[in-house]
Parts: C-alpha cells; structure tokens; sequence
C-alpha cells in the first residue's frame, strides 16, 4: 500500500508539472495568435476609389505599317550560301555538329 500510495504522489506531482507547462504553451499559443492577427491587413482598411470618368476626346485612328517593312530590314543581304552540316563560327569553334 505504501508502495501504490508514493506511485499516486509521483503521478500527481508529475501531473502537476505537465499541467504547468500545458498553462504557460496555451498561454502562449494565444499571446501568438494575437500578435499573427494584429499583423494581418484588414480589407476594411483599403479604400477602393472609383475612376475618374474622363471625357472623350475624338481618337485619331493610325495606319498600322505593314510587316514587309520590318522583314526587308532583317532580311540578311549577303549572298552567302548557308552551309550545312559541321559549322565553326568567328572564334573556330563549332556551333552545331550534325
């Protein structure tokens, strides 16, 4: 008896113990949400403002150039024939190798 009595004293204190620290991280566990919600950007506090109706003015409508233009300037105008197959660029090394 004495034996299961100095068991329940044991238990009891270590119940104590956890019960403590089950206090102090729930406890803490709020202090935290707290601080999370007060770090939280309310929607109520953005402010939507409308747009400015503004008034119409007469659009002048402008001619696309056409994309022929751009090609003949990209257009390479060497002669060249393009070679196939193993080529070596400016510094002699090869860029692709078939």
């Amino acid at each position: 008896i004495n034996k299961l009595t100095s068991d329940v004293e044991t238990l009891q204190d270590e119940k104590d113990l956890v019960d403590g620290k089950l206090a102090r991280l729930l406890k803490s566990l709020k202090d935290l949400e707290d601080i999370i919600e007060s770090q939280r950007p309310t929607t109520n506090k953005a402010e939507f403002v409308k747009a400015v109706e503004r008034p119409t003015t007469d659009k002048v409508e402008t001619v696309k150039k056409p994309a022929v233009r751009y090609a003949e300037m990209y257009k390479r105008t060497s002669k060249r024939s393009t070679v196939r197959g193993n080529q070596r660029n400016w510094n002699n090394l090869k860029s692709q190798q078939l």
